[in-house]
């Protein structure tokens, strides 16, 4: 969640503890595709519910995890890179 959310703030320009999901679409609106967006929220939406939960992804699950959060920022990091 930390680095995750560290992530979105700095690229938007705001404290971390004042992200939000609508902070999160609202920069990126007409920006990304719409498939990406979906993707981004939805990262964020199990990002907030490991954050909150008792329960811990199992090794295996978390480095799946791991590997869809990166792979899902670099898709990030090439679409805004064509504006």
């Amino acid at each position: 969640y930390i680095i995750v959310s560290e992530y979105f703030a700095s690229k938007i320009g705001i404290k971390k503890e004042s992200l939000t999901i609508e902070e999160i679409t609202k920069f990126y609106s007409n920006k990304i595709s719409n498939e990406l967006s979906i993707n981004i929220t939805d990262l964020w939406n199990e990002i907030n519910f490991y954050k909150f939960s008792p329960w811990k992804p199992e090794n295996s699950e978390f480095s799946n995890y791991i590997s869809k959060t990166k792979e899902l920022l670099r898709k990030l990091e090439d679409e805004t890179k064509k504006i």
